[in-house]
């Protein structure tokens, strides 16, 4: 019961109440029967208000506003402020920051039921593919699996290069689709050792 009353307000949440207030599940017997209620109170709806960008951005803000999906005066959906932060972070894991955290920071303004919206960016430092590992592989040789693959030592790293490449790695038909994991490891402040993982 406490994880559907964790859904339950999350749910509202996404949908913009976000003084929304769940009350602990009442169990009622009615001889075999039982009766649960769950009382809530959702509180005002809340638009977007400010949205800004803070921290070390590197790139230009202008560039990094066009990723965005989230505007002000809309309806604020937790959903859509995750996937703003998953854009941002994509955007820099894809251009050698494998370590950036984005933070997004809420502030409510309960007068005039809106909620600003800061992303804090802290991109870290440009970190370069060392190594590239395989394993699993017991028929297949590297070489015919490093050829498939789009990540290259020595180039900057990337994590759709890597999401690319266990597709490609997919559409070999050599391995079983599901046991393919990419991960890597960290070899010093600027390096990465990248390892695919296969099951033939």
């Amino acid at each position: 019961l406490d994880e559907d009353v964790s859904r339950i307000g999350a749910f509202y949440y996404d949908y913009g109440y976000l003084n929304v207030h769940v009350s602990p599940p009442e169990i009622i017997r009615h001889g075999n029967n039982l009766t649960i209620k769950i009382a809530l109170d959702e509180g005002p709806v809340y638009n977007v208000g400010t949205i800004g960008l803070a921290g070390n951005l590197v790139y230009p803000k202008a560039e990094l506003d066009k990723l965005l999906t989230i505007h002000p005066g809309e309806r604020f959906r937790g959903s859509t402020l995750q996937h703003n932060v998953l854009t941002l972070s994509d955007f820099y894991s894809n251009r050698g920051y494998a370590y950036v955290n984005v933070d997004p920071q809420t502030q409510l303004d309960p007068t005039a039921r809106r909620v600003n919206i800061k992303f804090e960016i802290n991109p870290g430092h440009e970190v370069l593919v060392n190594r590239i590992r395989i394993s699993g592989n017991t028929k297949t040789s590297d070489k015919v699996i490093r050829r498939e693959l789009f990540t290259v030592p020595g180039d900057y790293f990337s994590r759709s290069l890597i999401i690319r490449s266990v597709r490609q790695l997919s559409q070999m038909n050599y391995f079983d689709p599901e046991k393919i994991k990419p991960d890597y490891y960290i070899v010093n402040d600027s390096t990465v050792d990248v390892t695919y993982s296969v099951k033939e």
